[in-house]
């Protein structure tokens, strides 16, 4: 409580702090405490997974050059796929929060809730 009113003094001032006063105003109030999170175990199982590519590339891949130009080209391919996925994706969001802003602040604020 003691937040709105510093921010609503500092509204009267002539300061643009008046968006954090807003309701359902997305990024305009602090995130919620999770129970748990899950960065710990992801980021040490991704440094598992890269020492595993490391080792695989050290004892196999670069010790002939047909092998690395295969493994170039193959992981080239996998490339393009998951960001042709992934841009497909994005596009399918962005058109739906468009959707979403188009038809109104009461339906865009409806799923902040």
């Amino acid at each position: 409580m003691m937040t709105k009113d510093l921010l609503s003094s500092l509204a009267r001032e002539g300061k643009t702090v008046e968006l954090f006063l807003m309701e359902g105003l997305p990024f305009g109030n602090p995130p919620r405490k999770g129970k748990g999170s899950l960065a710990a175990p992801l980021v040490f199982a991704a440094f598992i997974f890269a020492g595993i590519i490391v080792a695989f590339q050290w004892l196999w891949i670069f010790h002939s050059r047909a092998i690395t130009v295969a493994a170039t080209v193959a992981f080239v391919a996998i490339a393009f796929l998951v960001s042709k996925i992934s841009l497909r994706n994005l596009e399918t969001n962005v058109l739906h929060n468009l959707h979403t802003i188009a038809t109104g602040p009461n339906t865009m604020f409806e799923e902040v809730e």
